[in-house]
């Protein structure tokens, strides 16, 4: 089991790396490259958890969906050099992500306490950003309607913060209601967004911050240690976030 887990996670690197090359090659075929990246992840994780409680499946999430939105912000940052720098990042997260999860599962005494919730919630607020940049480079460049692209995107982005509160073991019960409200507001936010004269980067980080923003409150209230002082600095920190993009960004 660990020598399947290591040879996987050690994959990840020049798996990405030839998925840019292969894209650049043979640009049809982008569906395939991509199973082959989720079909990897899927064997990692499998190889890092214990199989026998229903909450493993739950390990899955995290990683299939940022494999799956940092393949999709990869087709729309264009080619060159930093495609290669961003899927030897992709491969970095992957890597870390899941040899947290069978560190956390199989070598306890190794375990950094909050560690895994600390880069699950990193890494959600990437994959967060990775699947809006994704959702508004289609409405905008692709042209695709935005109904169709919300019932696409939304229960990814369901799933995502569902991982989220239950990775900082927050039970699905106490936290259906506020799940329900963040993407609610997300799905309001985009579209009032989409009017915006701005380029889908800056579009995807305004949702990007309001998500960070929400699930952050969201998380801090159920665990019961939500306080003034906390409310106040995440609501200055998303605030001066917004003003440094808005100000500099390029308007249409």
């Amino acid at each position: 089991m660990y020598l399947l887990h290591r040879l996987l996670i050690l994959s990840f690197l020049p798996l990405w790396l030839l998925a840019v090359y292969f894209l650049g090659k043979q640009p049809d075929f982008w569906w395939l490259i991509l199973l082959v990246l989720i079909l990897v992840n899927v064997g990692a994780v499998y190889f890092s958890g214990r199989r026998g409680q229903f909450s493993f499946w739950n390990f899955f999430i995290l990683p299939c969906l940022l494999t799956l939105a940092g393949f999709g912000f990869l087709l729309f940052i264009g080619g060159g050099a930093i495609t290669y720098i961003f899927a030897a990042i992709m491969a970095l997260a992957d890597f870390l992500l899941i040899r947290q999860y069978f560190i956390f599962n199989f070598v306890p005494n190794q375990y950094q306490p909050y560690s895994l919730e600390n880069l699950s919630a990193y890494l959600t607020v990437f994959c967060a950003y990775f699947l809006f940049s994704v959702f508004f480079g289609s409405l905008i460049l692709l042209q695709y309607g935005f109904i169709v692209l919300a019932a696409i995107f939304m229960p990814l982005i369901a799933a995502l913060f569902y991982n989220y509160f239950w990775i900082n073991k927050i039970e699905f019960a106490k936290s259906r209601l506020f799940l329900m409200i963040i993407v609610l507001i997300i799905l309001e936010l985009a579209l009032a967004v989409s009017y915006l004269p701005t380029n889908y980067y800056v579009d995807a980080f305004i949702l990007t911050v309001a998500s960070y923003l929400m699930l952050s409150l969201s998380r801090q209230f159920l665990l019961g240690v939500l306080t003034n002082r906390q409310s106040q600095y995440y609501i200055i920190v998303a605030i001066l976030a917004l003003l440094i993009v808005m100000l500099t960004a390029k308007w249409f």
